[in-house]
């Protein structure tokens, strides 16, 4: 669940939840940090893709995500809508 201030994800297989984690990565978080054109620059958007991917990489809890045949990726919320 991808939100404005975190983003929630869990990892399941087979309806049975292997781990969970809420990371402090939002649209909305991001924006206020990082962002103060409208539309955003490409850095701006830039910065804002690092700092996710930074922040992503250091949470063991979530890693490795799955990967391979039947691996579905399910965004829900405004933000990944």
């Amino acid at each position: 669940d991808i939100g404005g201030a975190s983003t929630e994800v869990i990892v399941a297989e087979d309806g049975a939840v292997l781990r969970s984690k809420s990371i402090p990565i939002g649209s909305g978080r991001y924006t206020d940090r990082f962002v103060a054109a409208d539309p955003p620059t490409a850095a701006e958007l830039l910065r804002c893709r690092v700092s996710a991917a930074d922040a992503l990489a250091s949470e063991p809890a979530i890693r490795p995500l799955p990967v391979g045949d039947g691996v579905r990726l399910v965004l829900v919320g405004g933000t990944g809508e």
